[in-house]
């Protein structure tokens, strides 16, 4: 029974009564069995990688890698200069960063003989400061142009090369280029242990910096530098023979797709390697101005002067006067008849695709599609200026036409054991060669001071020439590049 305690204060004593209770009967509880599970009705599920998959919301853009041994890039094959093949490879690729191992280079070299048009190359020879003068090996790294380069690190100790990079997003990116050779005169833990130790330098100022490092990197051991670095090996497959010499590994592999080989247009034993971005960088534009010079603007632009008053210009006392008028005149028609455009023109582009194209294709976005005849007419033009543009690319590069003529200036295959090159035809030859190459970070070197208690030999003509016929076409010069470069 349950009681209460009620105080009375008028007889100041203290009695219990009891609390009413309300008896219900209580619940039955089940008892808890054990289930079966119903194995025909789960699902099965692939297990996956535990690798991370690249999310478009927490990546960024990052540039496109190749990794290539070369085999020398100054070198020569089938008349093609190594370094314009790669050219050739980068742009139709769409490369950003390409890390080239043996590059076989000597410091002595300049960087224009190896240069690439719209690329800046670092370098690091094998016999840099000295402490291995052995032949060939040394690694390089061509960086776009559009990217910025805001630290080199190169090593005294290995054939090792570092660029750091500001990416658009203003993310930071270490890129470092690696050969190790098969004949070392180092441990390979102490190379692992210098890029363990140079890359958590690096993540120490800058956490969220991307490392990207790979190269010809022959025996070693990939899973041990996995597992000390927490990098991921990219590449899966063989690269020369049945091995995986080149290899390329990252701290986050989610910025990154699939690794996939490809067959470079020089000559070597070695699978390039290319590494595609998960989200690809903007690509380089550039405004272009120009004047549509094509047949039928010409012939308008002559009728127009032919058709022009000059009598202000003939009759004009100041010849200043005159001048002025003549240009103003000339001028108003060529704007007229020769109109100035301006276009975007990006590094994507192909080949073929000049500033006219890109002006006739915006002239058709405004055409309506109502008026067939008018589109006709300018997809006629467009595809004539294509295949003009490219029978011309064709023939400036290294074709039959382009060899005969080159042998004819210079007569090469004369009849006569007698050749007589006159001034006109030695500047003929060089303005022939000069328009189809230049080189606009070409440096002329300075030329050397000779004292005057220096010996200078004297050479006949004809010994000269007997020297010259000695040498082999593939051999360089001065400049370091070769007679068929």
């Amino acid at each position: 029974m349950l009681c209460a305690k009620t105080n009375n204060h008028e007889n100041d004593y203290t009695i219990q009564q009891p609390i009413p209770t309300i008896a219900q009967p209580r619940k039955k509880k089940y008892p808890v069995t054990s289930r079966v599970p119903n194995y025909k009705a789960l699902i099965p599920l692939n297990l996956t990688s535990t690798r991370k998959v690249p999310s478009r919301e927490s990546g960024f853009a990052v540039p496109k890698f190749m990794f290539i041994n070369i085999c020398s890039l100054a070198k020569t094959k089938n008349r093609v200069r190594a370094v314009v093949a790669l050219e050739a490879d980068l742009v139709n690729n769409d490369i950003d960063v390409c890390v080239v191992s043996e590059s076989h280079l000597k410091p002595e070299m300049p960087d224009a003989v190896v240069t690439i048009h719209n690329y800046s190359i670092f370098r690091r020879e094998r016999s840099w400061e000295g402490r291995d003068m052995r032949a060939k090996g040394g690694v390089a790294i061509y960086v776009r142009n559009n990217l910025k380069v805001i630290d080199i690190y190169r090593s005294s100790l290995y054939e090792l090369i570092g660029v750091t990079l500001l990416l658009p997003t203003g993310n930071r990116m270490s890129i470092y280029g690696l050969y190790h050779p098969p004949r070392h005169n180092y441990l390979e833990s102490d190379l692992l242990d210098y890029l363990i130790n140079i890359s958590d330098d690096v993540l120490d100022k800058y956490p969220d910096t991307v490392i990207v490092c790979g190269g010809d990197l022959n025996s070693l051991d990939i899973k041990h530098l996995e597992e000390l670095s927490g990098w991921d090996a990219m590449v899966d497959f063989s690269t020369r023979g049945n091995t995986c010499l080149d290899n390329c590994l990252t701290n986050r592999i989610d910025l990154f797709s699939k690794c996939y080989p490809f067959h470079m247009l020089t000559k070597t034993d070695h699978m390039g390697v290319i590494l595609p971005a998960g989200t690809k960088l903007k690509p380089m534009r550039r405004k272009v101005e120009f004047r549509d010079c094509r047949k039928h603007r010409k012939e308008d632009f002559h009728k127009a002067l032919a058709e022009e008053d000059w009598e202000d210009v003939s009759k004009s006392t100041n010849v200043n006067d005159a001048v002025n008028c003549l240009e103003r005149k000339i001028m108003d028609h060529m704007n007229k008849c020769m109109p100035t455009k301006t276009v975007s023109i990006s590094s994507r582009d192909p080949y073929w695709m000049s500033p006219l194209i890109k002006s006739l294709l915006k002239s058709k976005s405004r055409i309506a599609r109502s008026q067939k005849d008018r589109l006709s007419l300018i997809n006629k033009r467009i595809s004539d200026v294509i295949c003009q543009n490219r029978r011309n690319f064709r023939a400036m590069v290294g074709s039959r036409t382009w060899w005969r003529k080159t042998n004819d200036i210079s007569q090469r295959n004369a009849s006569s054991s007698r050749v007589t090159l006159d001034n006109a035809s030695l500047t003929r030859l060089n303005r022939y060669f000069g328009e189809l190459c230049h080189d606009d970070s070409y440096v002329e070197p300075t030329l050397s001071i000779i004292g005057d208690e220096v010996d200078i030999p004297s050479f006949t003509e004809q010994q000269v020439w007997n020297a010259l016929k000695r040498i082999k076409r593939t051999a360089t010069g001065p400049d370091y590049i070769s007679l068929l470069g």
